[in-house]
């Protein structure tokens, strides 16, 4: 993905590992989020190839969660 054909991630947004400054990287993917990821098909609550061992966790602050996490429960 480019810049020039930015979409928010459903998962990514609310996750406190995503490098909010850079596009498309974070603590587990800081060569770019893989796109399963990135548009929401894996969630990555579990294990995901290649996240060093990191998982997606809620950002502390975010005042509501993303819906998906509602569906989880």
């Amino acid at each position: 993905m480019s810049d020039d054909e930015y979409l928010p991630s459903p998962v990514c947004e609310y996750c406190i590992h995503y490098y909010h400054q850079f596009d498309y990287t974070c603590t587990a993917y800081p060569d770019g989020i893989p796109g399963e990821i990135w548009l929401g098909e894996h969630l990555h609550t579990t294990p995901f190839e290649g996240d060093h061992g990191i998982q997606f966790a809620l950002a502390v602050g975010d005042r509501h969660k993303p819906s998906w996490m509602n569906e989880e429960e």
